[in-house]
């Protein structure tokens, strides 16, 4: 999997990758809804073509880089 980050934000991509899961989804910024991303996991099982299945992860990164301290302790 290749993502151009550039190219999704000049196509309007609302999902965009940061992290490949070992079971194939990815941790992605979920541009939807605000400028200010929230994290969600996307289920690479369950979506279709322009019919993506996420799951909230964190409100925003800093609570994202809390939970995986948190979770490192």
């Amino acid at each position: 999997f290749y993502f151009d980050g550039e190219k999704a934000f000049q196509d309007g991509y609302d999902f965009v990758p940061f992290i490949l899961l070992t079971n194939g989804d990815y941790i992605c910024f979920d541009y939807r809804n605000t400028a200010s991303p929230s994290i969600v996991q996307w289920d690479r099982q369950k979506s279709a073509p322009y019919h993506p299945v996420v799951t909230p992860v964190a409100d925003n990164f800093s609570e994202f880089m809390t939970i995986l301290q948190q979770a490192t302790k």
